[in-house]
């Protein structure tokens, strides 16, 4: 049976990084079939990362991963918390009923006071902050082609206790007592672990241990909403992936992160695995064959992108690993008019290009992968990145978010499929008005730049005569 498609279809975000307030539709009325694309195209700082790093926080939670240290400090720092709305699609390939489902939360920076027994002082406090996670709601609408349904809230965790509404924490739990305790003991956990309880694994096998008996339960209850939380879990884990400017940085240092999906028999292997480009390095065995078997995908299109490269996992041997697994030594080269090299030795370009082509062969091929990339562009030549953006808009199945500098794309891929990033922090997405299919729209955003004409002004003006001065002041400075 095919996976069902899950799709985001807007996001909302409020006080995240410099972005006080934005809203942005991930459809493109203009295509309402086939691949879902969305660039977003904006100048420094105007939140085009701070959505590729939402998507990856709504993906923890989905995936109930603790959110680490590093978005600790995402919450704009005037604001007392961050907000979260995604509204997603969940489409079954084999009839017309379609879920809406709305998911949201709050995010919140909260200090948290260590103590730091390796210094002489013993006892000395040091502090970090962490990002907690509360106030989550799940609704859901299941609607025709014909007609949209009211959306009803599942689960609410801004009521107290474990979670409201009344009504439809009873259909869910019932009236057992200890199993409310365990809950609301899971929902204060999950705050401090800095992680979601809606997708929580506790929450999870208890909703299904009540409702295993297929006799009793209530087929609506179930298909609303236990059915739809493993459905989003599922979609995140194995069918969504976020390429952040994290992932690019590694590059740089001779790493590649390479997400791969691989499936054999039904079976989907799925992960990120942190490959060498220069010398070596130990990866479990286990999933030797699935990442293998990802590169040699990929080298089918590689080929014709940059023609006759190509891309190996040199195996070199074998060890046991540290938690006592066997491991497979490896080395990522690369192959070109029979001469091999470390991949280290490849251009930035081709670097980047391997690090998330497999992502886009997936998502060109299967209607249920979406893909998000920040800085699709870094290193790449613009007229190949402006082909193959337009290759995968026009033909692909699935969902790709990107964002991007390189004004290339907006000649070669429909105007329906880019937002721009504004200069108003209230509003940060905007599409672009007044657009006639005869208009080129790079020449059109240049001049909307210039001579502004759209609700929501695009870009801070500059004046080149005061950074001239001002280079020339700073370099007089320097001399003082």
């Amino acid at each position: 049976m095919d996976r069902p498609i899950v799709r985001f279809e807007q996001i909302s975000i409020d006080n995240i990084k410099n972005v006080s307030h934005g809203e942005i539709s991930l459809s493109n009325p203009r295509r309402l079939e086939g691949a879902s694309v969305l660039g977003i195209y904006g100048q420094n700082g105007s939140g085009k990362s701070t959505l590729i790093d939402v998507l990856e926080i709504i993906q923890y939670c989905m995936t109930g991963r603790v959110l680490d240290e590093r978005f600790a400090h995402f919450v704009s720092v005037d604001a007392d918390y961050g907000i979260v709305k995604c509204e997603l699609s969940i489409t079954q390939p084999d009839n017309n009923e379609i879920q809406r489902i709305l998911y949201s939360f709050k995010l919140r920076r909260d200090k948290v006071e260590l103590v730091d027994t390796l210094t002489k002082d013993n006892g000395k406090s040091t502090e970090k902050f962490v990002l907690r996670v509360f106030d989550e709601r799940l609704a859901v609408a299941n609607d025709t082609p014909d007609k949209k349904s009211r959306m009803t809230t599942q689960i609410d965790t801004s009521y107290n206790g474990t979670f409201g509404p009344f009504a439809k924490y009873k259909q869910l739990i019932g009236t057992n007592p200890e199993v409310g305790v365990e809950l609301t003991v899971e929902k204060r956990l999950a705050y401090r672990e800095s992680r979601s309880f809606i997708f929580s694994k506790k929450l999870i096998e208890t909703l299904l241990e009540i409702h295993k008996d297929k006799g009793k339960r209530s087929q609506t209850v179930y298909d609303t909403t236990i059915n739809t939380i493993e459905k989003l879990s599922d979609f995140a884990r194995f069918q969504m992936f976020v390429l952040d400017a994290r992932d690019t940085g590694m590059l740089a240092l001779d790493a590649l992160p390479f997400p791969f999906r691989v499936t054999d028999n039904e079976r989907i292997t799925s992960g990120v695995i942190l490959l060498p480009m220069g010398g070596a390095q130990t990866i479990p065995e286990r999933i030797l064959k699935p990442v293998d078997t990802a590169i040699n995908n990929m080298n089918i299109v590689l080929r014709e992108l940059i023609p006759g490269l190509v891309v190996s996992l040199n195996k070199l041997g074998t060890e046991v690993m540290e938690n006592g697994g066997k491991g497979a030594i490896v080395q990522l080269i690369s192959k070109r008019d029979d001469k091999i090299i470390p991949l280290s030795c490849e251009s930035e370009g081709i670097k980047r290009i391997v690090s998330f082509l497999h992502l886009l062969i997936l998502m060109f091929n299967n209607p249920s992968v979406t893909v998000a990339i920040d800085e699709i562009d870094c290193g790449i030549f613009e007229f190949l990145l402006g082909e193959l953006l337009s290759i995968v808009s026009n033909h692909g199945k699935g969902q790709l978010i990107f964002t991007c500098h390189n004004l290339r794309p907006l000649e070669t891929i429909d105007h329906g499929f880019l937002a721009f990033t504004t200069t108003n922090p209230d509003n940060r997405y905007a599409r672009m008005n007044y657009i006639k299919s005869t208009n080129n729209l790079r020449d059109f955003y240049y001049r909307n730049i210039v001579l502004g004409g759209q609700k929501e002004q695009l870009y801070e003006p500059t004046n080149n005569g005061e950074i001239e001065f001002a280079f020339i002041e700073a370099g007089a400075a320097n001399e003082e």
